[in-house]
């Protein structure tokens, strides 16, 4: 994988930018420094953070070695963690299935899967930084199990829907793209 560059820095606005290597727009803005690198270290593609202080001046540049994980189900992980489930629970287990069988199985779904993992750990990182974080891993754990017995009752189409439903609410709600 090639080496995929991120640029931390601070806009006029206060807010601390997410900014990939020969891209003008940002990824995402965050609140903190500390938020927006996080941010970056969740992301499959990233290899290097550049870090800039709150006037623009250069600080650091961080290498970030990880093994990309087939298994990262980030939204469902999630909801996993904030009920102590194990990480082999029905639910995780159920939609990796689901992901690598038939999403990853069609070239139909690929850049739905990659769209998911491009936005899915910045929809994490603001889910659990909710006020009303009980009520909001409810109702998302809530579907994440009628999506799962649409997919035991092999009703796949009904099952995307529902799960792509969920990302695109959460997208909405924490104002991401």
């Amino acid at each position: 994988m090639a080496n995929v560059k991120y640029y931390v820095t601070k806009r006029s606005t206060g807010k601390w930018a997410v900014i990939r290597e020969n891209m003008n727009r940002a990824a995402g803005l965050f609140d903190t420094k500390r938020e927006a690198e996080e941010y970056v270290r969740s992301l499959k593609s990233a290899e290097i953070v550049t870090s800039h202080d709150a006037k623009g001046k250069f600080v650091k540049r961080t290498a970030i070695r990880k093994e990309q994980k087939k298994d990262d189900c980030f939204i469902t992980t999630a909801c996993a963690q904030y009920y102590n489930l194990p990480d082999e629970c029905y639910q995780l287990y159920t939609l990796r299935k689901f992901r690598d069988s038939y999403l990853l199985g069609s070239n139909k779904y690929e850049s739905l899967v990659k769209q998911y993992y491009k936005f899915a750990p910045l929809i994490v990182l603001k889910l659990n930084k909710e006020d009303n974080k009980e009520n909001l891993f409810s109702e998302i754990f809530n579907n994440i199990n009628k999506a799962c017995v649409l997919i035991e009752n092999e009703q796949f189409e009904e099952a995307k829907e529902l799960y792509s439903d969920i990302v695109k609410k959460l997208m909405l709600k924490f104002r991401i793209i």
